[in-house]
């Protein structure tokens, strides 16, 4: 892989992003750590630059992490690397890919039009209808479309008095006019990510809760097992 001009694109200083640079460095000799928010998008030319640095020079990009937070402006950033992904840059994974993951309801409907099995969810922006997701499930997750570690999510329980249920829709919904809701399920304070590379079986890993958090995100005090 020498004279490969190979970029990561991820968050400065964050461990996951820098242990990546570092191995593709190890195999490549060239190292550039990409932040999204400093890269300009020049149609005239067609150039994407960061730091001078055209990136559709490049002979591919990695994308670690687009964005520390999810959000829309998050697939303005993969918009961008279709410039470089169209002038013959390999972009892993695929742009086109990678934005049907960001929009939590996108991910979901591809999952489900694959025939992947889901948790019971309902999606809604009646709230007569998010109440009834909730009666129906006995304990709901509410969660935002765009976020990551839990941010913005809620638990809405059928046992509470139904002012209060109405009260915690509505609070969530001001924000997440669609709401996503899902059934809770009893994780036994861990949940487990399977990783597989172009259909083969790699591995598995578990976050395990700290803490009395409904979620194991490290957001949450969870950790890596």
């Amino acid at each position: 892989m020498a004279n490969f001009k190979i970029g990561v694109v991820g968050i400065p200083g964050k461990w996951s992003t820098e242990t990546l640079a570092d191995a593709v460095e190890a195999r490549t000799g060239y190292r550039l750590v990409i932040d999204m928010a400093e890269v300009s998008l020049d149609l005239a030319d067609r150039s994407l630059l960061y730091r001078e640095q055209d990136l559709c020079q490049f002979d591919a990009l990695i994308v670690k992490k687009i964005s520390a937070k999810y959000s829309p402006n998050t697939l303005d950033r993969l918009e961008l690397l279709r410039v470089a992904e169209a002038a013959g840059v390999r972009v892993f994974s695929r742009v086109e890919n990678m934005l049907r993951l960001i929009d939590r309801l996108s991910c979901t409907v591809t999952l489900r039009n694959a025939g992947i099995q889901m948790p019971a969810t309902r999606v809604t922006e009646d709230q007569a209808a998010a109440k009834a997701a909730v009666d129906d499930f006995g304990s709901a997750v509410f969660k935002p479309l765009y976020s990551t570690k839990a941010r913005g999510m809620c638990v809405v329980e059928a046992d509470w008095e139904e002012e209060k249920k109405e009260r915690e829709i509505g609070s969530f919904q001001r924000d997440n006019p669609m709401m996503y809701i899902q059934k809770k399920l009893n994780l036994a304070g861990r949940d487990l990510g399977m990783v597989f590379l172009a259909g083969e079986y790699l591995g598995t890993y578990a976050r395990v809760a700290q803490t009395d958090a409904w979620n194991t995100t490290i957001h949450s005090g969870g950790r890596y097992a």
